[in-house]
């Protein structure tokens, strides 16, 4: 099995050739003869003009005109050209540490597939659950979304479909009862890669893009010990409820033959010993996640300061100077092997922050704040609600990383107009960003999923709603409950 590379979590097609030209000349023509206007009262105009370029942006984000990075470059071009904001505080958002964190992740995620690390994970979970078609779905599931905490969406789909369909074609096989355990198996690997997102910030950019945003603006540093703390509950709930669905319909009447387990444990023997790659994987995967976990203990035990994204660059590190064969001179990880990490979407973490630092350098947020005074008032459950199921809604339609970065700035507002913690409103519209699971152009994980053709439209789409309800209720759960008391946070407070 060649190492596929890892993909960005961007979720929808590229638009068609005569689409992409037209919008490659309408939006900025569009931006162009509303910079000519006046702008709305008690606009400032540096912020008009910010408003102008972020329409350019947004249209080109969501539609995929330009790849992500592209785009993400116009702010480097428009602030300092304008004269709006100085270059060197445009480009020090390329810099931002989520984007370090970032990088680390995905030199880990890399040495992983390099060296089949992966695969090892899943067939030994698939061993251990074959006593049950449901217990397997589970299992696969389960290894999914752990996959998902450290590696993009996308490419745990990738690595993750091709076992599931090997295993669902020896359930059909060895098995009788009703049901399509290959439909099941592929929707169970599209869910849980997303949910499995939801654990921390290392995987999926719109966690990330919270993270980058939070630091920023209100010099908020999120500790992933603590989101994990809210986040493994969240993907727990949400991964349960998605299985014992999926089990309702294909898989629950599937009974597996006494051989089945015993094909398992020849897929396992066939991968061998572990090798000396992937047990220094392993163990410098297992030392990042420990420095995650427990680094405000380390940091008070030692007094070195490990920081999620010093962990994160003190790992990448680690795999480039671990020696495998001493001999041969081979290690953990080459600088060939970086090729594979997704630069373009690190370039688009720097220019997302750029423009939402650009909408309160210029007075855009303070601006849009007064026009949201409307809301003072509103119960914030209801506020809340109707938050994540716009988002979620969005998310069906747009790529998950455009829709955040487009509300990120603007609940900002809305929190600081209404007197409350802005990771009251933040959270749960991150959280839901990566939750549309009802139509196969929602994500790159859907479509995979209903590549496979064992998937129909309206089967997606009616278990997605249901997977949807049940993602929307547990995020807002979440949010009044666990999460203030993980993160330590009021969050009917204003921060300091």
């Amino acid at each position: 099995m060649n190492d596929p590379v890892i993909l960005p979590s961007v979720d929808d097609p590229a638009p068609s050739l005569s689409l992409r030209y037209a919008l490659l000349l309408l939006a900025p023509l569009a931006a162009l003869a509303l910079w000519q206007l006046s702008p709305p009262a008690g606009m400032p105009r540096e912020a008009w003009l910010v408003s102008c370029m972020a329409l350019v942006m947004v249209t080109w984000w969501v539609t995929e005109t330009l790849p992500l990075a592209v785009t993400a470059l116009i702010p480097l071009i428009i602030l300092p050209a304008s004269g709006t904001l100085p270059l060197r505080d445009v480009s020090a958002h390329f810099g931002n540490p989520i984007i370090f964190l970032f990088l680390g992740g995905f030199l880990l995620s890399v040495a992983m597939q390099k060296w089949k690390l992966h695969l090892r994970l899943a067939y030994l979970v698939a061993r251990s659950c074959a006593f049950s078609a449901s217990a397997l779905l589970g299992g696969l599931m389960l290894a999914t979304g752990f996959l998902a905490m450290w590696i993009s969406n996308t490419a745990t789909v990738i690595l993750m479909l091709p076992i599931a369909m090997s295993l669902a074609a020896m359930v059909e096989t060895h098995s009788s009862g009703r049901g399509s355990t290959a439909r099941a198996m592929a929707l169970g690997i599209a869910y849980s890669a997303a949910i499995g997102g939801l654990s921390s910030f290392i995987g999926t950019p719109t966690n990330a893009l919270l993270y980058g945003h939070m630091q920023t603006h209100y010099a908020i540093t999120l500790d992933l010990g603590r989101w994990m703390m809210f986040g493994i509950p969240t993907t727990l709930l949400i991964g349960a409820a998605s299985w014992w669905l999926l089990t309702r319909s294909d898989v629950r009447t599937r009974t597996l033959s006494p051989t089945f387990r015993t094909l398992m444990q020849d897929e396992m023997r066939k991968l061998g010993p572990m090798s000396a790659g992937e047990k220094r994987t392993l163990m410098i995967f297992l030392l990042a996640v420990s420095g995650w976990l427990f680094g405000d203990a380390i940091s008070a035990a030692t007094g070195w300061l490990m920081d999620d994204t010093v962990v994160a660059i003190a790992a990448g590190l680690a795999l480039f100077i671990t020696p495998v064969d001493r001999k041969l001179g081979i290690f953990a990880l080459e600088w060939n092997d970086a090729q594979k990490v997704p630069w373009g979407v690190l370039i688009f973490f720097g220019g997302s922050l750029a423009l939402s630092a650009a909408m309160v350098a210029t007075g855009f947020t303070g601006w849009l704040g007064t026009q949201l005074e409307a809301l003072h008032g509103v119960p914030p459950l209801l506020i809340v609600i109707t938050i994540v199921a716009l988002i979620i809604a969005a998310s069906e339609m747009m790529s998950n990383v455009a829709t955040i970065s487009v509300f990120l700035p603007i609940l900002s507002v809305l929190a600081e107009s209404l007197q409350v913690h802005p990771l009251l409103f933040l959270l749960p519209a991150t959280l839901a960003a990566s939750c549309g699971f009802m139509l196969p152009g929602a994500s790159a994980a859907n479509a995979l999923a209903y590549g496979t053709g064992y998937v129909s439209t309206r089967m997606m789409l009616r278990k997605g709603f249901l997977v949807d309800i049940i993602s929307l209720i547990v995020i807002v759960l979440i949010t009044f409950t666990l999460a203030p008391l993980a993160l330590g946070t009021d969050l009917f407070s204003p921060p300091a």
